[in-house]
């Protein structure tokens, strides 16, 4: 579990657009095996769970769909209701055009409490700006929201690939946090920073967090909490910096 969280941490956030796509194939379709052959239930699980959060292709999003139809298996493991509305997070969040018909029909299927929230937190995943917005103020001035519900969207909020989206959130999102101490439970505000911070790779959100620690007076205890969260956002940061290459256009000298 520990060595697909890095594999996870590395695919989606350190590497170039270029280099993802020069090793997605591979990589999925490692994932995807290890899904379906792994000796034991738990890391068929974690496998199962780790092609969730990197599917990309369009061949690895057939393969969500045929996992949410039933069509494909992993061995003696049966879909959660959280599983099922996680595919469809990652189909929402890629502009898939199946994912809302199939939101709708999960929507149907499954009327739990659990189920509600869940629909809740995979529409905060929907790559728009208008979604956003209202997801954002949702959490920040609706007093009637569960403390669970925004916990349980916030990753989705944060997609991989919507930083662009979240960023211009990101300093309000700091700002709240003196009001988030005084209203929410404890480890609420590691979740909201680990979201907030974590869905963002670029020098620009660092920037922005290290600026808003020099000039905000927090208290001692918020301080050190955004000091950890940073901590990855900056380590991507080199890391993209120093590693991740872009497609380099070759010209014909001979011309």
């Amino acid at each position: 579990q520990s060595i697909l969280n890095r594999l996870q941490t590395a695919f989606n956030l350190y590497l170039s657009e270029t280099q993802r796509k020069e090793i997605t194939a591979n990589f999925e379709e490692t994932l995807f095996s290890g899904m379906l052959r792994s000796a034991k239930v738990g890391t068929r699980i974690t496998y199962f769970r780790t092609f969730i959060a990197t599917a990309s292709s369009e061949q690895a999003r057939e393969r969500l769909k045929k996992l949410l139809a039933g069509d494909i298996t992993v061995p003696e493991v049966k879909l959660s209701s959280k599983d099922k509305y996680s595919i469809i997070a990652s189909l929402l969040a890629q502009k898939d055009s199946e994912a809302s018909r199939l939101l709708a029909l999960q929507n149907e299927i499954d009327r739990s409490d659990d189920a509600r929230r869940y629909a809740f937190a995979t529409v905060a995943a929907e790559a728009s700006s208008q979604t956003k917005q209202r997801y954002f103020e949702a959490y920040t001035k609706d007093e009637k929201l569960a403390e669970r519900w925004i916990e349980e969207s916030l990753t989705a909020f944060n997609s991989i690939g919507h930083s662009g989206l979240t960023l211009p959130y990101l300093e309000q999102a700091l700002k709240e946090l003196p009001k988030i101490k005084r209203t929410r439970k404890i480890f609420f505000i590691g979740s909201w920073l680990s979201a907030f911070i974590g869905g963002q790779k670029e020098r620009e959100a660092l920037i922005l967090v290290k600026k808003f620690l020099e000039t905000e007076n927090l208290d001692r205890d918020l301080r050190l909490k955004v000091l950890e969260a940073v901590d990855s956002l900056e380590r991507c940061v080199k890391i993209r910096e120093k590693f991740a290459q872009e497609a380099v256009t070759v010209v014909d000298s001979r011309r």
